[in-house]
């Protein structure tokens, strides 16, 4: 799936989004997992800045997809 088109189905959804979707859209603004503690995956970009997804049944709630796009933008 393009890029551009992942970014806009994440911002639509209100269904669950799989985990490689997500990681897929956090590489192209700059973030990788940095550790894994219970189901939260952190994930960090290069300048430290982090964001927090509690994964359950490799699902993320739309909600949080949503709001990693908004602070991107």
């Amino acid at each position: 799936m393009d890029i551009e088109k992942l970014i806009i189905k994440l911002k639509r959804s209100r269904l669950p989004i799989s985990l490689a979707e997500f990681n897929k859209a956090a590489q192209h603004f700059g973030y990788s997992i940095d550790h894994i503690r219970g189901s939260h995956h952190v994930f960090r970009n290069w300048t430290g800045r982090k964001f927090v997804v509690p994964v359950h049944n490799n699902k993320i709630k739309a909600v949080y997809a949503r709001i990693f796009i908004e602070e991107q933008e």
